[in-house]
């Protein structure tokens, strides 16, 4: 009787002791509890709770550990048991490389990659840009812009890659001679770099075996078809200056030169007009050019006095108050060479103005394009 007694004192003392443990564990004085719930309030917002991502470091980001949370546990609800064995004292120096649990917002502010410009004396960023161009124009303009790109960012230098080849448009033809007359069979070409010779092009250009054809550049293809229309497939005479006199006038201009002027002929005005004045060749529509050119006068006084002017079915006169003018000079070369000297920028900004000079741009071309011609012709 007494061992039983002395078995259920014992139970009933365990049982009053693990109720006394219960209670210290779970509850607090309220005091105490609301104190540590307020200084939790105040700092919990200094906390990211969300995931972190890497932000470019090559370490791991490791979220809180079950003693960080313990420890966390612990400074809130006041738990003292075991305290020094759940946390331990990070070194001084510790510094993590990326935001962890426990790293405060402003810390996280200022966590980033710390980026500048180079000092004058370290290395140039370099860059390689490769383009393509539709024309030589479009390349001159983009490299103009990059030039004055590096010069306000000298720490940048743009390198510009125009080794892939420009589409070059322009005419493939073959003058057949014969005794006293010749004709030109031509094609327009899109890109002359790409041409390749088959039984088409033999059977258009009218090629003989071995025989190359000739290649006439220009700036767009629609220039190309322009020359073409003008010049393929008519029979010229090799020594027109001799066969047509003043009843047949032939196809060629002819030009005088002045010191201070021109006289350009659309058609014959006198035998032995050799002597006197340049053959031009069939470089225009007489039609097309007496409305084209008859803006001349008025176009370019922007540049000079007109002193003479006028222009009509046969022959337009043209001169200027001084001697050597430039524009002038320029004008004449036109005619001559078949070298266009004029930029745009130096006509007025009209309509007029820019008709006439792509007007001119197309005269210089056919010039251009009939001296050579010319030449296999008589060679």
């Amino acid at each position: 009787m007494d061992s039983n007694q002395n078995e259920i004192d014992f139970l009933a003392g365990l049982t009053l002791e693990l109720s006394d443990s219960i209670k210290n564990r779970t509850y607090t004085p309220s005091k105490e509890f609301d104190e540590d719930l307020i200084e939790f309030e105040k700092f919990k917002d200094s906390f990211i709770f969300a995931p972190i991502e890497n932000n470019g470091q090559d370490e791991e980001v490791v979220g809180p550990t079950l003693e960080e949370l313990e420890a966390l546990c612990l400074g809130v609800f006041g738990f003292e048991e075991n305290h020094e064995e759940i946390v331990e004292e990070a070194p001084a120096s510790f510094e993590p490389a990326v935001p962890s649990f426990f790293t405060t917002y402003e810390d996280v502010q200022t966590f980033d990659i710390d980026f500048k410009m180079p000092d004058e004396d370290e290395e140039v960023l370099n860059v390689e840009v490769e383009l393509e161009f539709e024309d030589h124009n479009e390349q001159e303009i983009v490299e103009q812009v990059v030039e004055a790109f590096v010069e306000e960012e000298p720490f940048i230098d743009i390198v510009l890659d125009t080794t892939a080849p420009l589409e070059m448009p322009g005419i493939a033809y073959n003058v057949l001679v014969g005794a006293s007359t010749f004709c030109v069979k031509a094609l327009c070409l899109k890109d002359l770099s790409r041409f390749e010779i088959n039984d088409s092009v033999n059977s258009r250009l009218k090629l003989e075996e071995g025989d190359e054809p000739h290649f006439f550049v220009t700036n767009t293809w629609e220039r190309a078809e322009v020359l073409v229309d003008q010049i393929a497939n008519r029979r010229f005479t090799k020594h027109e200056d001799m066969i047509c006199n003043i009843g047949d006038p032939g196809f060629s201009w002819w030009l005088e030169k002045r010191s201070n002027g021109l006289s350009v002929y659309f058609k014959s005005y006198k035998v032995n007009r050799v002597d006197e004045a340049i053959r031009l060749g069939p470089i225009g529509d007489v039609q097309v050019a007496l409305m084209r050119l008859s803006k001349l006068g008025k176009v370019f006084k922007n540049f000079f006095p007109v002193s003479e002017f006028s222009c009509d079915e046969n022959a337009l006169h043209f001169a200027t108050s001084f001697e050597n003018q430039e524009a002038m000079n320029n004008l004449i070369t036109l005619f001559e060479r078949g070298e266009f000297l004029f930029n745009l920028n130096q006509f007025p900004d009209d309509k007029e103005a820019h008709t006439l000079f792509l007007y001119l741009q197309e005269l210089s071309d056919v010039r251009a394009w009939w001296l050579e011609i010319d030449e296999i012709a008589n060679s």
